[in-house]
């Protein structure tokens, strides 16, 4: 099983980082002792949301997407919609199954579970 997960800096809570790995608790350490050049700089970090792949290629696949400009836009457009929630976890609690994203190369096919659509689905 893959995580993709979204921290929030503890310090500078504007500060969201997206990332994936295969053991969420050893990589949220990895983040807190300055093990990663890309955070090291607004640590402490807190898990903000996470949500689940069933392989590492689909985990990396929408990590890069919520990495992009298309994954950051979706994100704050949802935000946008529902000022009161101001937080990225109930993005993931409102998708609906069949929900695709990046060009259709993968789907929510459960709440806040990903996987990677087939060629004849594309």
């Amino acid at each position: 099983m893959y995580f993709i997960y979204f921290l929030r800096s503890i310090n500078h809570p504007d500060k969201i980082y997206t990332g994936s790995t295969n053991c969420l608790e050893k990589r949220l350490e990895q983040h807190n002792n300055g093990e990663s050049i890309h955070t090291n700089k607004f640590k402490p970090w807190e898990i903000e949301t996470y949500v689940m792949a069933d392989t590492r290629e689909t985990a990396e696949e929408v990590e890069r997407y919520f990495k992009s400009n298309a994954g950051h836009e979706r994100i704050q457009r949802y935000i946008d919609k529902n000022p009161e929630y101001h937080t990225i976890s109930t993005f993931f609690d409102d998708l609906k199954v069949g929900t695709k994203f990046a060009k259709s190369s993968f789907e929510c096919y459960k709440t806040g579970f990903f996987r990677l659509c087939s060629n004849d689905e594309i």
